[in-house]
C-alpha cells in the first residue's frame, strides 16, 4: 500500500525468430507445442496455419524466467505449400517452400525472460493418414484401419453410467436405473435396491479431484453455502411426505417417478426423508433440456446412498446409466457389483474404457449410508467412497499406427522401400491390419535413416508386433504373418517323417528360463518413458528364484498394451514347449517364417503337432537338403495380462487454470493500513484515501493469483496474492457467542492464534483453533466492526494468513471492478473466464471506531424492555489501538481525540429520539409507547461517522399483570407486553 513508486528494470524479455524442422510431411495434425517440457499450446491443428501462443507465465512469468507469447506458423508440408512469408521477410527472400517436410516458424514473439538461454522447444504431431498418401495418392491403403485409438478413447460429453441416465436425443436423466436393451433409450430396469439421498450433478467443476477429502457433514448447500451452486445442473434433495411420488429438483427440472419409486421417511442421512427404490422397476426420469449435455470439461456426480440388498443382475446396484448415441456402445455405467464400485465410461462388447474398478476392499456394503462420488477433471476420472479414493484413471487422445500400415509404408513409399504396391500381398496385409486393429495394437515408432536401415527398422517393428515380413519364393510378393495362434488346421501344410532327414529336439529348461518380464514403453501424452510392473510366473520363481528381463519397446504408447506384450513374452519363455532343429527335404522351401504347419512324426511319437516356422536355411543345391527351426505353437498375444495397469494420476500439478470461486474484495481496514505504511506516510495520508484487499480460496492446481482491477476501462494488473485460509462456520451466531465449529476448512494449518479473520463484514480475532475437530473460539467485533448476528454456514476468511494488497490509492465514493486470475505453474486464467466482483471505497481507514461493550439495560441483546431504556458503552481509540485486535468485550481504550457518540431510538420504524454529541455513556430515554424498538449507536469525529454502527432490536411496552400485580410471562419467562 502507499503511493505510486518508480518502476525498476530487473530483467528483460527475449524475442526470437526461428525455423525448426519436425519430420517428413505432410502430417495429419499438429497437437502440442512445449517449451522446456511445459505445454505452451495444445489443440488439434489439421491444416497448415498459425497458432497463437499465450503462455506468459510458462516458466514463472516476470518473477522467474518468463514464458512464451507469440505466433507460430505450422507448415504441414503439403504438395502445394508456398514459401513462408515471415521467413522470407526476416531471413531473406530466397526461401524454399519446404514441401514434403513439416516445419514450424516462431515469428519473433516473446520466448523467455531474465535468462538469455532459451528453453528447448518440442512439438507433438500425428502422421498416419497422410503417411499412407505420401506419394500423392488421393486415398491411402486401407485408411479405415490405419489409426488405432490407444488408452482410453472416450466421448466426454454426458458422462457416467448408472445413476441418472443421460439420453442426448431426449435430454433427460434417469436415477436408479440402467439400460435394459442395447441400442435403445426407452427400456430401463430399476436395479437399485435401497435409498438415495441428496443426489447432485455439477457441471464444469471437479469437486473431488484429489486422493482424499472430508465427507460433507451437512446437506448439499445452496447459493449461500455452495460455491459451485451456479454450476449445479441437478439437485434432488428427496424431501417430502412418506409415500409421495412428487420429487422436486432445486434447479427446476421436471422429475417423474416410475414403478414404485417414492419418498420414504424410513431412512434419511440428515433426518427427514430420502428416495426409496425397490430394485425391480423403480426409477426417476428428469427432463433436463440443454443441461443434459455436460460438455467436454470437468463434472462431478455425488450422493448419499443406502444399499438395502444385493441383486443377481450384472448391474446389481445401478445408480447412473448412459448410452451414448452413434458410439456402437451397449451402455455406460456407474454401479456396484460384487463388493466394488465400477465406473465404465464406454462399454463396447466386453471392452470397458475406462474400466475404473476397485475390488480390493469390500465397498458398497449394505445397511449403512455411504457418500459416493465420481468426477472428471478434464484429464482424469476420480472414483471415491466416503472421501477415500477407490481408483483413478486418466484418458488419452493418442492414436497409434497399425503395424501393418507401418510395414506397408516402409516397403512402398519413396522415402523408404520404393517397391511397387503390386509387390504387396494385399490379402495377408489386410488380414494382419484387421487383427492389429481388433486387438488395439497401435504403435508410435520413429525412423532415423542415419541410425538404422529400412530392413533393421522393419525387423524392429516385427519384433514389437510379433509378426514376420517375408517375400514369398512362389509369387515374389511380400507377406505379413502374425504369430497369433489363429489358423485353419485342415489347410496347414504337413511335414512328415518322409520329409525329415535329421531330427533333433530341444526341450525348454525351466530352471534357467526368464520368469519375470517388464516392458519399457514411451507415453507420448506424458512424454515419459515408463516401465510396466513385472509380469511373473510365481511357481517358477518359487522353485528357481527370479530371473527378470526388461524389454525396451519405445514404440508402444500405452501401458495396457505394454503389459499384454510383456505377458506374451513371458508365456513364450516359460511354457514347456518343444523346439525342433530339423534338416529336411526341399518341401518347406517356400514356407514363410511365422506361419504354421503340422508336424507328423510317428517315429518320434509325434502324432500331429502344430508348429510355427522360425528360421530356415535353403542349404545348397548340390545336397538338396535344407534346415529349419520349428517350435511348438504358444507364441501369441494374450487378450489380457496377469497384471492390472495402474494408470495413476499425473503427480505434476494441472497446468490449465480454473476460475476462483470463493473470493472476496474489500476496502482495507485501519488495522491493515497501519501495518503497511510508515508513521510519516500515515500522517500525510488523505482521509478520503482507501486501499483494496482481496482474499481467495485456491482452485485445484492454482499456485497463486493475480488481482486485475478496472475503474471503468480495461483491467490492469494491480497485485498478486497467495491463497487465504478459509472455512464455513457451522452454527448460527448471536451478538455475544464466541465458540463455534468450522467445516470444509482450507489451509487451516496456517492459522495462528491472535490473527484476524473476516466473518461476513465482522472482523474477529482467533483465540483458539483445533484443526482436527474444527473447534474455534473467536473474539468478536474487532477493529472498526461490531458484533452482528450470522446465519449458519457463513464463510469466514482468515485474512491474517494471506491477502493481496493493491497499492493503488482509491478515493472515497469510488467503485472498482475486480477479477482474480488463477496462476498455475505455466498458465494464467483468461480474464474473460474470471468471475467479477466489485469493491467500493468509503474512507474506511480514517473513520473513528464504534464503541465497545454495548449494553441495553445491562444486557448484550435483550429480548424485551419495560419502561426506561439505558444504553451504555466504553471507548475505542483507532490511533491508540493501531494494529491491536481489541474485541468488543475488552476494557475501554481512549477515546480518540474529538470523538463523540450518537444514539438513535427508532420505535416501530419511526425515529422518536436522538442523543447526539455525547462525550461518553450512558444515554437514557423513556419511550411513550410500545412496540418494536431499535437502538443504533455510532461514533463521530471530524465529520466522519464510524464505518459500522451497533444495532439492537427488542420488544418495548408495559407488562401484562395478573390480579396480584405480578407479571404474566411466556414459556421463555419473558413478560407479555402491552403497547
Amino acid at each position: 500500500m502507499g503511493g505510486k513508486s518508480k518502476k525498476t528494470t530487473v530483467g528483460y524479455w527475449y524475442r526470437i525468430a526461428y525455423h525448426h524442422g519436425i519430420g517428413i510431411g505432410p502430417i495429419d495434425a499438429f497437437l502440442e507445442f512445449r517449451g522446456g517440457d511445459k505445454t505452451a499450446w495444445k489443440g488439434a491443428l489439421t491444416a497448415s496455419g498459425t497458432i497463437t501462443v499465450n503462455a506468459p507465465n510458462l516458466w514463472g512469468g516476470e518473477k522467474d524466467q518468463g514464458g512464451i507469447v507469440g505466433a507460430l506458423d505450422v507448415m504441414f508440408g503439403e504438395p502445394g505449400q508456398q514459401p513462408n512469408a515471415y521467413l522470407a521477410s526476416t531471413f531473406g527472400g530466397q526461401q524454399s517452400a519446404w514441401r514434403g517436410l513439416s516445419t514450424v516458424a516462431f515469428k519473433g514473439g516473446r520466448f523467455g525472460a531474465m535468462n538469455p538461454y532459451p528453453q528447448k522447444p518440442s512439438y507433438k504431431v500425428r502422421r498416419i493418414i497422410q503417411a499412407m498418401r505420401a506419394d500423392g495418392q488421393a486415398e491411402g491403403w486401407y485408411e479405415a484401419k490405419a489409426a488405432i485409438p490407444m488408452g482410453v478413447s472416450i466421448d466426454r460429453r454426458p458422462i457416467p453410467g448408472s445413476w441418472p441416465w443421460v439420453d442426448r436425443d431426449a435430454n433427460w436423466f434417469v436415477v436408479g436405473a440402467a439400460q435394459e436393451t442395447s441400442g435403445t433409450y426407452s427400456s430401463f430396469q430399476g436395479w437399485w435396491h435401497g435409498y438415495i439421498d441428496c443426489f447432485r450433478v455439477t457441471k464444469s467443476f471437479a469437486r473431488y479431484a484429489t486422493t482424499q477429502y472430508d465427507v460433507p457433514t451437512v446437506p448439499f448447500g445452496d447459493a449461500e453455502t455452495d460455491p459451485y451452486y451456479s454450476s449445479v445442473v441437478l439437485l434432488l434433495r428427496m424431501l417430502g411426505e412418506n409415500g409421495s411420488t412428487d420429487f422436486q429438483d432445486d434447479k427446476g427440472h421436471t422429475v417423474q417417478a416410475f414403478g414404485g419409486a417414492s419418498i420414504s421417511t424410513a431412512q434419511s442421512k440428515f433426518g427427514g426423508s430420502s428416495a426409496y427404490f425397490d430394485g425391480v422397476d423403480d426409477w426417476l426420469k428428469v427432463t433436463m433440456g440443454g443441461d443434459a449435455d455436460l460438455g467436454d470439461g470437468p463434472w462431478t456426480m455425488d450422493a448419499w446412498v443406502w444399499l438395502e440388498s444385493h441383486r443377481s443382475s450384472a448391474y446389481s446396484r445401478a445408480l447412473f446409466g448412459y448410452g451414448p448415441t452413434n458410439q456402437g456402445a451397449d451402455d455406460t455405467a456407474w454401479y456396484a457389483a460384487g463388493n466394488a464400485w465400477h465406473f465404465d465410461q464406454l462399454e463396447v462388447g466386453n471392452l470397458h474404457q475406462p474400466s475404473i474398478v476397485q475390488n480390493v476392499e469390500p465397498y458398497a456394503e449394505t445397511g449403512r449410508w455411504a457418500f459416493v462420488s465420481v468426477c472428471f477433471d478434464g484429464e482424469n476420472y476420480w472414483l471415491h467412497q466416503d472421501g477415500k479414493l477407490l481408483t483413478a484413471a486418466s484418458i488419452s487422445d493418442v492414436l497409434g499406427m497399425n503395424p501393418a500400415h507401418i510395414l506397408y509404408y516402409s516397403r512402398t513409399q519413396s522415402d523408404m522401400g520404393r517397391e511397387p504396391t503390386a509387390s504387396i500381398n494385399s490379402v495377408s496385409f489386410t488380414a494382419a491390419a484387421d487383427w492389429f486393429y481388433e486387438h488395439g495394437f497401435g504403435i508410435c515408432p520413429n525412423y532415423d535413416p542415419s541410425a538404422e536401415s529400412v530392413d533393421e527398422f522393419e525387423q524392429r517393428i516385427c519384433r514389437v508386433a510379433g509378426c514376420s515380413l517375408t517375400r514369398s519364393l512362389i509369387d515374389g510378393q511380400w507377406y505379413l504373418d502374425i504369430a497369433n495362434g489363429e489358423y485353419d488346421l485342415n489347410s496347414l501344410p504337413i511335414l512328415t517323417d518322409d520329409d525329415i532327414l535329421e531330427f533333433q529336439e530341444q526341450p525348454t529348461l525351466l530352471d534357467s528360463a526368464v520368469n519375470s518380464v517388464s516392458v519399457k514403453y514411451f507415453d507420448p501424452a506424458k512424454k515419459e518413458t515408463i516401465t510396466t510392473s513385472p509380469v511373473q510366473a510365481p511357481a517358477l520363481i518359487a522353485d528357481f528364484g527370479t530371473n527378470h528381463l526388461t524389454l525396451d519397446y519405445p514404440e508402444i504408447p500405452d501401458g495396457a498394451l505394454a503389459a499384454r506384450v510383456a505377458q506374451r513374452e513371458l508365456l513364450a519363455r516359460i511354457t514347456p514347449l518343444r523346439a525342433f532343429p530339423l534338416k529336411t527335404t526341399r518341401k518347406p522351401y517356400a514356407w514363410r517364417p511365422s506361419t504354421y504347419f503340422r508336424l507328423q512324426s510317428p517315429k518320434r511319437r509325434i502324432a500331429d503337432m502344430v508348429c510355427i516356422l522360425g528360421e530356415k536355411s535353403s542349404g545348397q543345391l548340390r545336397s538338396g537338403a535344407m534346415t529349419i527351426n520349428a517350435t511348438q505353437d504358444v507364441y501369441s498375444l494374450p487378450a489380457v495380462s496377469f497384471v492390472e495397469i495402474e494408470h495413476g494420476v499425473d503427480t505434476t500439478p494441472p497446468q490449465a487454470p480454473l476460475p476462483v470461486i470463493q473470493q472476496r474484495a474489500f476496502e482495507a481496514p485501519y488495522i491493515e493500513v497501519v501495518t503497511a505504511l510508515s508513521r510519516a506516510d500515515l500522517e500525510v495520508l488523505p482521509s478520503e484515501t482507501g486501499f483494496l484487499l482481496a482474499v481467495a480460496v485456491g482452485p485445484t492446481g492454482g499456485v497463486d493469483y493475480t488481482v486485475m482491477v478496472s475503474s471503468g476501462s480495461d483491467y490492469v494488473e494491480s497485485a498478486n496474492g497467495d491463497w487465504c485460509a478459509s472455512a464455513l462456520v457451522v452454527e448460527s451466531s448471536g451478538f455475544g457467542d464466541t465458540a463455534f465449529t468450522l467445516a470444509d476448512g482450507y489451509r487451516l494449518g496456517a492459522v495462528e492464534v491472535g490473527q484476524p479473520a473476516l466473518w461476513g463484514t465482522e472482523i474477529v480475532r482467533v483465540d483458539s483453533l483445533d484443526v482436527g475437530t474444527g473447534a474455534v473460539s473467536l473474539g468478536r467485533g474487532c477493529g472498526d466492526t461490531v458484533p452482528v448476528e450470522h446465519a449458519a454456514g457463513q464463510r469466514i476468511w482468515f485474512f491474517g494468513t494471506a491477502t493481496a494488497a493493491d497499492p493503488t490509492e482509491y478515493t472515497d465514493g469510488e467503485t472498482v471492478d475486480v477479477k482474480l486470475l488463477t496462476n498455475t505453474g505455466s498458465q494464467q486464467l483468461a480474464i474473460a473466464a474470471a468471475p467479477p466482483m466489485s469493491a467500493s471505497f468509503d474512507s474506511r481507514a480514517a473513520r473513528p471506531y464504534p464503541p465497545g461493550q454495548l449494553r441495553v439495560n445491562g444486557q448484550v441483546a435483550p429480548a424485551s424492555v419495560i419502561g426506561e431504556i439505558t444504553v451504555s458503552w466504553v471507548h475505542r481509540d483507532r490511533v491508540q489501538q493501531a494494529d491491536q485486535l481489541v474485541d468488543h468485550e475488552m476494557a475501554g481504550v481512549g477515546p480518540e481525540a474529538g470523538t463523540t457518540y450518537t444514539v438513535r431510538y427508532i420505535l416501530n420504524g419511526v425515529l422518536v429520539h436522538t442523543d447526539g454529541s455525547l462525550a461518553a455513556a450512558p444515554s437514557t430515554y423513556t419511550p411513550a409507547g410500545g412496540g418494536v424498538m431499535r437502538v443504533e449507536v455510532e461514533s463521530e469525529r471530524d465529520g466522519l461517522v464510524s464505518w459500522q454502527k451497533h444495532m439492537r432490536e427488542f420488544s418495548l411496552g408495559n407488562p401484562l399483570l395478573d390480579q396480584t400485580g405480578g407479571t404474566i410471562n411466556d414459556q421463555a419467562d419473558q413478560p407479555f407486553l402491552m403497547e
